[in-house]
């Protein structure tokens, strides 16, 4: 079971506020990249912008995660 859960393989309906506050997460997330590009280009803001990816993405999982 909890491969399953770590792959993505068990899912669960979302309350709207989580919904919502996943929304909020990847608009945030967006919003940040968008500041990135707007700054220039760099190996720096690269790996800024695949770490923003990441958080949003673990952010993403926490909420979206199988309760127990």
């Amino acid at each position: 079971m909890r491969n399953a859960e770590a792959v993505g393989l068990i899912y669960r309906s979302l309350s709207s506020e989580e919904r919502e506050l996943m929304y909020t997460v990847k608009e945030k997330g967006k919003d940040f990249l968008d500041l990135i590009d707007q700054i220039g280009t760099s190996e720096e803001l690269s790996v800024a912008k695949r770490r923003v990816e990441e958080a949003v993405m673990w952010a993403v999982k926490h909420i979206s995660a199988a309760q127990s």
